[in-house]
């Protein structure tokens, strides 16, 4: 059982660093790829990380999925272009992490929207 404000035992660890304030743009700007530091979830559970990409007109997503084993790791994230094509600068990042149990029942969910700068 939770106390009113209380935080889950996972959320210690999970996605504990959030993203690498560079991605690197690929592909004539189709791709771009983004580092997430320190992804992590309690041992035996899934993580499922859920990423939009905007900058001006060029926007993608991403999704991910991590079989938890109870350590911190860095990992990276695939985005493709759907509409424009990005380019070096400022983008924003909406992403949504969500941890589930073996059975699938979610444990934590956890928001973020850096702004990060792309390169080539």
């Amino acid at each position: 059982m939770l106390l009113a404000n209380a935080t889950p035992a996972s959320a210690v660890t999970l996605w504990t660093k959030g993203f690498r304030p560079t991605g690197d743009v690929d592909g004539a700007g189709q791709i771009v790829r983004e580092g997430l530091l320190g992804v992590g979830c309690e041992r035996g559970n899934r993580l499922t990380i859920e990423l939009t990409l905007t900058q001006g007109d060029a926007v993608g997503s991403a999704t991910r999925e991590f079989q938890c084993d109870g350590e911190p790791r860095d990992a990276v994230m695939v985005i493709h272009a759907t509409t424009g094509l990005f380019e070096e600068g400022r983008a924003q990042v909406e992403a949504t992490a969500t941890e589930r149990d073996k059975d699938g029942n979610v444990i934590d969910t956890v928001h973020k929207t850096p702004t990060i700068t792309l390169q080539d």
